[in-house]
């Protein structure tokens, strides 16, 4: 169960994709405590991951660009409230590129999924 709804601003403020990361990279790129992330562990998010969550793919599968945008501000937050969902180990890709047990793992390093929930303008998602 998620444990509280996050609310973004529905006004993000960014006028492009390139100021958003330029942003992030200074204020969501970084290691976050347990403490910090309401007892998730470490979790470090990388200028990778906020690249990764700025690529156009990760946009097309969101409601809306600004909801995407809105919900980066907060991300910490979206982090911090959400459900652990998933754990496994960081595959890593074969020559097609395709992520797979037989390639191998990255060692020490677990990927975890977590859901979290934001509402925006009285909509939840």
């Amino acid at each position: 169960m998620v444990r509280n709804i996050v609310e973004p601003e529905v006004g993000h403020g960014f006028m492009n994709y390139a100021e958003a990361k330029t942003w992030a990279k200074e204020h969501i790129a970084r290691s976050y405590s347990g403490e910090e992330t309401g007892g998730r562990g470490d979790i470090r998010i990388s200028n990778a991951a906020d690249d990764k969550y700025l690529s156009q793919s990760a946009v097309d599968k969101s409601e809306s660009k600004d909801v995407h945008l809105a919900v980066l501000k907060v991300l910490p937050d979206v982090i911090r409230e959400s459900v652990d969902a998933e754990q496994h180990a960081d595959f890593k890709k074969g020559k097609d590129g395709v992520r797979s047990a037989e390639n191998g793992v990255t060692a020490n390093v677990t990927i975890y999924r977590l859901y979290g929930a934001v509402r925006m303008d009285g909509v939840q998602g």
